[in-house]
Order: structure tokens, then C-alpha cells, then sequence
């Protein structure tokens, strides 16, 4: 479900998902060089999924030959990336799927999900894709709403980054608008 929501997570859009969620907890925030690394890959990361969801066309050129082989040859890609992302999950400690509430601010879920005190300082890893197996990283805030639901709130995203996340947000709302349209 997408709404816009003026409270908790700030006046964006919310994506409410289930997603293989971990928090590592830190002692102190992210330096400003860590946050530039993290800010870096979470925008290389977003542009990759960006490429794997992206609209498949299915005009007219479809019968020729070289396009369709393209088309195949892409869909054996796509199958090879989900075995591979599959079996790393399976192979490793991977977290288990959490429902939760995304916005370009921050997160929110229930309280007893995850081991996290309020006021924590940690990074929240969001594995936003089947096919990629790392993870989009934040540096964040716990804060509790009530007892039953935490907020993390993302701190030292750059503008670049942040508008990259309220993309993809709002392209997972678009989607689920379709979907419910029979588009």
C-alpha cells in the first residue's frame, strides 16, 4: 500500500513490503568518507535493479530473428542471475523477510522484528531485489513510535542518493498501481 504520509517518515511516498531486512548496531555514526562509500554503492545498486526491472517492449519488431535472440539470450541471463542470487542466499546467513514501511526517510516496523534498542546508532540493510544479492545500506537512528512499531530514520544520504530511493519508490508504487489496474 503507497500513501503519502506527513508522519513518521516524512512527507513522501511509503512502500509497505517484505524484505529480507539486518541492523548492525554501531558505537558511533558513519564518518563523512564512510558515508560517501555507502551513498556511492546504494546508487550503484539502485541503478542496477533500475536496469532489471526496466520495461521489456514487446512492439512489433519482435519477429525478427536478432531481436528475439536478444530476448532470449536476456531471459537466460535473468534465470542465471536469480540461480545464482538464490543459491547465495541459501549458502549464507541471509536475513529473513521483514514487512516494514520504506520511505526516502527512514523505515519503520514492528518493534520486537529485530534486536534494536530506541536511540540506536546502526546501519539498516534492505535487500530491495531477488537478483541482487547485496544489500542497499543506511546509516540510521532508532526511534520508537510506540510499543508495538521502531522508526529508523536514514541520516547522511546525499541528495543524489535520496532522490535515487524516492525513484524507486515511487516506480514500486507505480507498479503496484498497475498491477492492481490489470496493466
Amino acid at each position: 500500500m503507497h500513501t503519502i504520509d506527513e508522519s513518521p517518515l516524512g512527507e513522501s511516498f511509503i512502500y509497505s513490503r517484505r524484505i529480507p531486512v539486518a541492523f548492525e548496531a554501531l558505537n558511533a555514526p558513519l564518518s563523512a568518507s564512510e558515508l560517501i562509500d555507502v551513498n556511492a554503492k546504494n546508487q550503484h545498486l539502485l541503478n542496477m535493479i533500475s536496469i532489471l526491472e526496466g520495461h521489456r517492449s514487446d512492439s512489433d519488431e519482435d519477429d525478427e530473428a536478432i531481436f528475439q535472440e536478444v530476448k532470449r539470450v536476456e531471459m537466460k541471463v535473468d534465470l542465471l542471475l536469480l540461480m545464482m542470487n538464490k543459491l547465495m542466499r541459501e549458502n549464507n546467513d541471509f536475513p529473513e523477510e521483514v514487512a516494514l514501511k520504506l520511505s526516502a526517510h527512514g523505515a519503520t516496523f514492528a518493534s520486537d522484528v529485530l534486536n534494536i534498542c530506541q536511540y540506536q546508532q546502526g546501519t539498516l540493510h534492505l535487500y530491495l531485489h531477488p537478483m541482487v544479492s547485496d544489500p542497499i545500506v543506511f546509516s540510521v537512528l532508532v526511534e520508537r513510535l510506540n510499543d508495538q512499531q521502531l522508526c529508523l530514520r536514514f541520516q547522511g544520504i546525499n541528495d543524489v542518493m535520496n532522490d535515487a530511493f524516492e525513484k524507486y519508490i515511487f516506480r514500486q508504487h507505480r507498479r503496484e498501481i498497475a498491477g492492481a489496474r490489470g496493466l
